[in-house]
This record gives structure tokens, sequence and C-alpha cells, in this order.
């Protein structure tokens, strides 16, 4: 039997899977940990820890203890901290270079941890613009109101009356048409030609006519005098007509120019008073800054994932046969009986740890091959009775087996959440925070393609609302803040539509009602006094050129009176001035 034995080989067999045992047992963990930590960092664009990984073939498997991934916005934070993650993984597939990993169960995981050194990572100058640019695309800033109104006196320095520019428009245009018309008077017959024909008729009338060829003259003289007489008529009929369409347009303007003052006034007293319309989204100014860096939150973490989640978007549509380069090799994915990602995680089991309690719930099909795999990304979470929390479901989806349809949903709800100490707003004028509440949340999210639409449903009761304004004797903020307080329930909803780059966020609550009928007399009380104020001030400003205005028009006026006067001049030598006696 010996014979049968070759001693060499058997040797040289021992040897290498010594070799391959220790190689195994220095090293691998070692090469495993460094590249899930450097893969991680660069997908994160933050520092991602692990303390120990244990890789194993037979079974397949893969733990890896301590896990820590950065939050890229707060360097000293962990998004994420995984106390353990224990996977089990298909070895006779791993030969066809494909991770497919059965079943994985976190535990421990733990959200918003402090970190004892800074996660932060130096970023290419690409990304960093790149996520600049998007930070300031989402940006909302919401400021609070001034509830202080400005004199009328510094109102007026800075802001330009249209009543003043329209009354100046007016002079000049007026002044330029009045010259243009005293020119037409002048190439107009006027008082002496009339005269002129007056003395020409009583020279008719006087003249000898005993006999026939002095009567003949005289009638052809007189016809002959009267049709002169009906074409200057003609001539200053036409003017007069004329005339009179200008001055109804001059008397429009002016009297258009009469409300302008009025209308400075409306326009200046609703840009620098309050006004109860302007109070009726008091929520947004109360809600909106928290809202809004949430929404940039979700979409800055969108944007880190889709990367991985937009693989399949970058490919074409089933095995694509590529003719290499000679010399080198390429990857040629080939049509499968059952079709299987390179990697894939079948299903997460997880176990979240907070402070009010544990969240439970499992992830599956975590693939960025969606498309070979045809199943999306689907993952539930749930917690009961937890501290200050109440009841928690969350339950989405990530879909992108058809990528030109990519859609990204989530629906949250949490039942009796009790807050306090919720500062609302932290401007010193108008402070308001929420002292307690329990409040009941529904959040619908839908992110198609690049569009956002999310609408959220929230009911608190049990409220109390605090405000304590630096200012103890701004009445307004003193009204307020007495409305405030009287609050126990609300109701409030939210809807952010748009897109990733360009959203609207619109938010409406019970308190838009009680804010606007608590100082609703009060604004129209200092809105009426600022009102008087501007209307003395602005008509003290354009009485004057007011005034020359009208004397301008009533100048403009005195053609008409002198073109009338000119036709009665012809129509009456017309009537009886060329009658002869004979």
């Amino acid at each position: 039997m010996i014979n049968y034995i070759r001693w060499k080989g058997l040797v040289a067999f021992i040897i290498i899977i010594v070799i391959f045992g220790g190689f195994w047992l220095l090293f691998v963990d070692t090469i495993v940990k460094k590249s899930i930590e450097k893969l991680g960092t660069r997908a994160v664009g933050a520092r991602v820890n692990v303390a120990k990984a244990d890789l194993s073939l037979f079974p397949g498997g893969l733990e890896l203890i301590g896990v820590q991934i950065t939050n890229p916005d707060e360097p000293m934070k962990n998004a994420v901290e995984i106390s353990r993650i224990n996977t089990s993984i298909d070895s006779a597939l791993l030969l066809r270079r494909k991770v497919i990993i059965n079943e994985m169960a976190l535990e421990g995981v733990r959200l918003d941890t402090p970190r004892k050194t800074s996660g932060a990572v130096k970023r290419s100058t690409e990304k960093s613009k790149s996520q600049k640019s998007s930070s300031e695309g989402t940006s909302k800033s919401i400021s609070l109101p001034s509830f202080e109104i400005p004199s009328v006196k510094n109102i007026l320095e800075k802001e330009e009356l249209k009543s003043l520019t329209l009354i100046s428009s007016f002079q000049k245009d007026i002044k330029t048409e009045k010259r243009k018309w005293e020119q037409v008077l002048k190439e107009l017959p006027d008082k002496n030609k009339f005269e002129e024909y007056k003395h020409r008729i009583k020279k008719i009338k006087s003249s000898k006519k005993d006999k026939l060829g002095g009567l003949l003259s005289a009638v052809g003289e007189a016809a002959s005098i009267k049709k002169e007489i009906k074409r200057d008529l003609k001539k200053i009929k036409s003017a007069a007509g004329d005339f009179k369409k200008k001055l109804t347009t001059y008397e429009k303007r002016f009297k258009h120019i009469s409300k302008a003052p009025q209308k400075d006034i409306d326009r200046l007293k609703n840009k620098y008073s309050i006004s109860p319309k302007g109070l009726a989204n008091m929520s947004r100014l109360l809600f909106g800054a928290q809202l809004s860096g949430w929404v940039e939150k979700a979409i800055a973490w969108n944007d880190r994932l889709q990367p991985v989640l937009q693989r399949s978007t970058k490919k074409g549509k089933g095995p694509v046969a590529v003719k290499p380069l000679r010399g080198k090799g390429v990857n040629i994915r080939f049509k499968e009986y059952r079709p299987l990602p390179d990697f894939l995680i079948q299903n997460v089991k997880a176990n979240v740890v907070l402070k009010a309690g544990n969240l439970t719930g499992n992830i599956k099909n975590i693939t960025p091959d969606q498309d070979i795999l045809g199943s999306p990304i689907t993952f539930v979470f749930s917690g009961e009775n937890l501290e200050k929390l109440g009841t928690i479901k969350l339950n989405g989806k990530s879909d992108y087996v058809i990528p030109a349809r990519a859609q990204n949903s989530i629906n949250f709800s949490v039942k009796k959440m009790a807050i306090s100490d919720l500062v609302l707003s932290d401007d010193a004028k108008f402070p308001v925070s929420l002292k307690r509440a329990l409040a009941n949340v529904d959040v619908r999210a839908v992110l198609r393609g690049d569009n956002i639409k999310t609408n959220i449903n929230a009911v608190f009761s049990g409220v109390k609302l605090y405000s304590n304004p630096a200012d103890k004797k701004a009445l307004m903020a003193k009204v307020m803040s007495s409305a405030l307080s009287g609050v126990k329930n609300f109701k409030a909803t939210v809807a952010v539509h748009g897109t990733i780059e360009n959203y609207d966020v619109k938010i409406k609550s019970d308190l838009d009602q009680v804010l606007k009928r608590s100082v609703g007399g009060i604004v129209r009380k200092e809105s009426a006094k600022l009102e008087a104020k501007l209307k003395k001030a602005v008509f003290d400003k354009v009485k004057g050129p007011m005034k020359d205005s009208q004397q301008n028009l009533g100048g403009f006026g005195n053609i008409g009176n002198e073109l009338n006067k000119r036709l009665g001049s012809g129509a009456e030598l017309l009537k009886g001035g060329l009658k002869l006696s004979f």
C-alpha cells in the first residue's frame, strides 16, 4: 500500500495547505476589514471603521464587529453604529464571482452616536462643488416679519412716488402739445382774417350798383368771399375736431393721475404695515425652518445612495457581447437560466437600539442590479410602547427594476409621540417653543426620478406653546404670545412638491387662523394710522405739482375756446354779413 503513495506530492500538497491556511489565518481578515473600510468610506464620503472582521469559507460567512459609519455633515458623530453584523454567504456562487448573502443580522444598531476622533475625509473638488451647489439650491431661508413700522419720513425718503412721475410726464407732454397747437392757431384764419372779410363785405355794400355790370360784379365778389369763408371754416372745424380728441385724452390722463396719489398710499401701506392677510401663513414661519432642514438632509442622503442604487441605469439591456481590445480582457455577461446579480443581500434582519426602545425590521433584496434580479429593495420596521415615541411604523420601497421608471417611496407613521421643549422660532422679537404636546404624524413620500411628492399630516393634542418676546412693550408680539398660550390642540399639513433642485414647501395649520384672529384688530388699527399719516405726507408732496398740472390742462383748454370763437365769427359772417340790400 505504501507503494501507491507519492510522498513528494503529498508533502507538497500539505505544505501548500499549511501556507494557504496560515495566510488565511494571519491576513485574510485584515484584508477584508481594510477593503470594507476603503469602499465604505468612498461610498459615504466620510470615514467607515470596522473594529474586527472574520471571514469563513466552510460554511461561508462574514462577521463584522464594531462598525461605525461617520455622518458626513457632522464628522464627530456616527450616522450609524452597529455592534455586530453576521452574514451567511453562498460559498458555491463565490466560484462564479457572485457575492450572494442569504441572511444578514444587524445587532445593536444605534443612530447619531458620538465619535472619539473625527471621521472627516478629504473630498474631491468636483464632489465638494456638487454638494455645495445642491445645498444652495435647496436652502430655504425663513425669517419672521418685522413688527416695527418705519416712520413716514423714512418711507418717503427711499420710496419713489409713482404719482409724481406721472405728473411730471403729464406736464411735459401737455406743454409740448400746447406749443404745437399754438403754432396751429397761428396758421389758421384768425380775428384779423375775419375783420378783413367784414371790410370787403362792407366795401361791396357801399359800392354803386346803378349799372348792371356793377351789380353783377358785386354779386360775384360776394360769392367768392362766401366760398373763402367756408374754406377757412372747414380748416378751423377740422382742427377743432382733432383738438377735442386730444383734450379728451389729456382729461382722461389727468383723471387717472388724480387717483395715483391714493394708489401710492395703498401700495406703501401694504408694503410697510403688517396685514392680517400676511399673517395667514404663520405656520410656515414657525415650522418652515425645521422642515426645510429635514428635507435637505433627506435629499443629501438620497444623493449619496444614488451611485449604488442606480448602477443598473448605466447598463444596457440584456447580455452584451463586446469585442475586446487585443491583449486586454473584458467581462461579458451571458444569458443565465436563473439570473443573479454580482452582489445581493437577500434578507437583512435588524435591531435598531433607540433611547426610547428598540425598532425591529428587515430589508430584502439589497443589490445595485435590480434589473437583473427583477425585484426592488423593500424594508419594514416597527416598534411599540417606545418611551416618548409611542408606536412607530415604517415601510418603503426602492424600485429600479425598470431604470427609466425608478421610484423610491416611504410610508411612516408615529402615534402618541411626546414632544417637549421644541424650539420653533428663536427670533428675539417673537420666540416660540412647543413646551409639550402629543403628536400623531403620518408621512407619505415618493421620489420619482427627480420629482418629489411628500405629504405630511400631523395632529397635536395636549399642547402648550410658549413665547417670551424680548420687548415686553411690543403690542403685536404680546397679543400673538397670548393667543398661542391658549392653544390646546391643532392640526398641521405639509406638502413638499417639485424637483430635488427646486422644491416648494407648503405648510398650513390651525395656528394660522388663531393668530390672524388675535392680531387682526390691532393690525387694522395700526394700518389705519399709517394710512392717515401717509395720506397727509403724500398729498402734501403732490399738491403743488397736481395744481400746476390742472392749470396747464386749463390753459390747454383755452385753445379749444379760441377755435370755437373763430368758428362762431365765421358762421356769423355767413349767416348775416353777406346779405346785400338789392
